[in-house]
């Protein structure tokens, strides 16, 4: 009867610490990934001037921003690589290759 219950017990044990272990590795793997403040401003290559109203986007997360009176823009984008295409009426579209680690700084010059 001790036997039963000595083997009951090492058993339960031996389950909950795998049970533990299955949670634990699921927990780190499915973490979201960081999402990060990308900014800077568009401006016209030509004139220096901050060109406002423009179209900041990434395609293949579907957000996107435009640029304030100033050319300012401010986008979260999460860590990785991406593609960022910057457009404005009148200009040709701009495609930047970024890849995100932290908070970073993205100054565009549009030409026509």
């Amino acid at each position: 009867m001790i036997t039963r219950l000595r083997c009951f017990f090492e058993s339960t044990t031996s389950i909950l610490c795998f049970s533990f272990l299955i949670s634990l590795f699921f927990l780190v793997s499915f973490t979201p990934p960081a999402w990060y403040q990308v900014e800077g401003y568009i401006t016209d290559e030509d004139t220096q001037k901050p060109i406002a109203g423009a179209n900041i986007s990434i395609k293949s997360l579907g957000i996107g921003a435009f640029s304030d009176s100033t050319g300012y823009f401010s986008i979260k984008v999460p860590q990785g690589r991406h593609d960022v295409f910057v457009s404005s009426v009148g200009y040709r579209v701009r495609v930047r290759n970024i890849e995100v680690k932290a908070k970073m700084r993205l100054d565009v010059e549009l030409n026509a």
